[in-house]
């Protein structure tokens, strides 16, 4: 490596500054540190037995996904997201006494009710809207979003 010495090359960690594996190139981590965390539990302490669960509860998106070459208009559609789910779940769980937990991210960057990696865990079209930014993603580019955003949510 450039005439670093091979005990230096083995001990460099394996992510480089700007967050990107050295060989392949893929971001090591989609979220930022400041970004919302996958999931919000909501009444942790709930005593009920039950759980309830708003898999696609939020529409955030990664930074680093930027808007998935849609209109902002279209992220507030229900392609992106059930809209009030979140709400109509705390209600319940507040009723019920039960643990909340909704997803933040919209499923557009990976519906975390779908296995990971399958044809329909990243849409390419979603209610006949074309989402530029999944188009021919490789198992890679999944990847972290898979890790970082469904990986928590089960």
């Amino acid at each position: 490596m450039n005439g670093t010495p091979k005990s230096m090359a083995m001990s460099m960690p394996m992510a480089l500054a700007n967050g990107r594996a050295p060989m392949d190139d893929v971001p090591t981590r989609l979220l930022a540190p400041d970004e919302p965390q996958p999931v919000t539990v909501t009444n942790a302490g709930g005593r009920s037995p039950l759980v309830v669960v708003a898999d696609h509860a939020g529409n955030c998106l990664p930074r680093r996904l930027g808007r998935l070459g849609l209109p902002q208009a279209e992220l507030e559609r229900h392609i992106a997201w059930d809209i009030g789910a979140g709400a109509v779940c705390c209600l319940i769980g507040d009723a019920l006494g039960a643990v909340v937990i909704r997803q933040n991210y919209s499923r557009l960057v990976i519906d975390c009710n779908r296995m990971p990696g399958s044809e329909t865990s990243i849409v390419e079209l979603s209610e006949l809207t074309t989402v530029a930014g999944n188009i021919g993603l490789s198992n890679s580019d999944g990847g972290p979003r898979s890790r970082d955003i469904s990986a928590l949510s089960r």
